[in-house]
């Protein structure tokens, strides 16, 4: 388990929480990660967000000590440590793995829905382009240039019809994005509370726009490229 320090206890007092811990019947060992400690760790693993990590405040920064129970008495030892002048919050190592597994649940998730939006929206396209090349769609057309219709007035429908299907892709993939990415950020901010950092807003909404307006051009273009295709036979 772990068991986090208060945001203001003086860095001089760290020995002595780690030493009244360390007394508590049933703890088989105790280490203390100072804030410095956890910087070293954090710039080992996420190297790329160090720097902006280090300038943050002190308080910020967390402070704790890894306790390994002897024995099966967890939740003696959960309950000696709350009362431990010095520590803030107790957790037990299983509700943070659990935190991190759903966190990462969720973001595979996220990608497969990605994946999905983005084959729906494909789907769409390749529907469009052999529903063009029927023989449905290829009689419209001559019968368009017998009355007179200029090229550009018969793949205008088609253009309309492909930007429509692929509007209609890119907002599912859009809308899927969105979705799974506030379940995903609500997740992380509450692992975030839980080991002491501060909730992180996920920028989406650009990407989601982003996903929807090339679901759209994607649509008009294969629609497009499959009207002049057939018009060339």
């Amino acid at each position: 388990m772990t068991a986090y320090l208060e945001p203001t206890l003086a860095p001089a007092r760290e020995a002595e929480v780690l030493s009244a811990v360390k007394k508590i019947p049933g703890v088989g060992s105790a280490q203390l990660v100072s804030r410095d400690a956890f910087l070293s760790n954090f710039s080992k693993y996420f190297p790329q967000l160090s720097d902006a990590v280090s300038t943050l405040e002190a308080d910020t920064i967390p402070r704790y000590v890894k306790v390994k129970v002897s024995g099966e008495n967890e939740a003696g030892v959960q309950s000696r440590l709350q009362t431990v002048h010095g520590v803030e919050m107790v957790e037990l190592n299983q509700h943070r793995y659990a935190g991190l597994i759903g966190a990462l649940s969720t973001l595979r998730k996220l990608a497969l829905a990605l994946i999905g939006g983005m084959s729906t929206a494909l789907l769409c396209i390749l529907l469009n382009h052999f529903k063009l090349g029927s023989s449905f769609q290829t009689q419209v057309r001559k019968t368009l240039s017998v009355l007179g219709a200029r090229p550009s007035h018969i793949l205008l429908p088609f253009a309309i019809e492909g930007l429509i299907e692929g509007a209609l892709g890119g907002a599912l993939a859009a809308g899927l994005l969105l979705a799974y990415g506030r379940l995903f950020e609500s997740q992380m901010n509450e692992l975030f509370a839980a080991i002491g950092y501060h909730p992180y807003h996920f920028e989406l909404l650009g990407l989601a726009l982003v996903l929807a307006m090339v679901g759209t051009l994607s649509g008009m273009t294969g629609s497009l490229w499959a009207a002049v295709r057939i018009a060339k036979r």
